[in-house]
């Protein structure tokens, strides 16, 4: 069975996503309050993602072996680890096609440099049969702020600057004591001398939300993944017979 119809419809899913979650992203880069973005809909790539390579697995296996077995795509964490899966999943590969043998070795850690394969198939479970990913929250040290039509500091913009005695949309700031606006200061310490109905805006350069213990971001793995599983797929196909 050719099974690459299935996983151009799974990969071509992943990259519409993209674009909800660039957008996403950008809302978030606005609001230091959002804790995470689209937890479920990053299941759902990456269990595409994951299913994509368990069906290249699949078709490997009928059309060089024939016939049915249970199988998972063969990978590790270091190359003894990724000898021993295919040993499990692909028993004579190696031997059989050693052309796709170094296709499936392309993806691993051991020869790409990169963990995207393994952070992809360690969270996939992890959201499919744990829970969905309370990602860590990462904002760039570059960020702006903006007070009213009073003050606004582009990024880049150290130190701050000193309000007094100004009315904002009907609210008095600094008229007590001085009100200092700086990119350093959090908002939540600006708002609580602004009130709540004067515009209070923070924007950062970027925003990550990595997978915990990791420094892999969540958009950055998916898009990571995605280019990866789909050049493999397209020699994968070119390659089996």
């Amino acid at each position: 069975m050719n099974r690459f119809g299935d996983i151009s419809e799974l990969l071509l899913t992943v990259e519409n996503s993209l674009v909800t979650f660039n957008n996403a992203y950008a809302s978030a880069a606005k609001d230091e309050y959002t804790k995470a973005v689209l937890r479920p809909l990053v299941k759902s790539s990456l269990e595409h993602l994951r299913s994509s390579l368990e069906y290249c697995a699949q078709d490997t296996h009928e059309r060089l072996f024939g016939g049915k077995r249970h199988l998972y795509f063969p990978y590790g964490k270091d190359e003894q680890h990724f000898t021993n899966s295919v040993a499990n999943n692909l028993p004579g590969l190696q031997k059989r096609a050693p052309v796709i043998y170094d296709l499936f070795a392309s993806l691993q850690p051991h020869k790409s440099g990169r963990d995207w394969l393994i952070t992809l198939c360690t969270h996939t479970n992890l959201n499919k049969h744990d829970s969905l990913t309370k990602p860590d929250r990462v904002n760039s040290a570059q960020r702006s702020t903006t007070l009213g039509n009073l003050v606004h500091l582009a990024q880049g913009v150290t130190g701050g600057v000193m309000v007094s005695n100004c009315v904002i949309n009907g609210q008095p700031v600094g008229f007590e004591e001085p009100m200092v606006v700086g990119n350093d200061i959090s908002t939540e310490t600006l708002r609580k001398q602004v009130g709540p109905h004067v515009k209070l805006e923070r924007e950062f350069a970027w925003v990550e939300f990595r997978f915990p213990g990791t420094k892999m971001d969540a958009l950055g793995l998916i898009k990571e993944s995605h280019l990866a599983i789909s050049e493999f797929a397209s020699k994968l196909k070119a390659a089996l017979p």
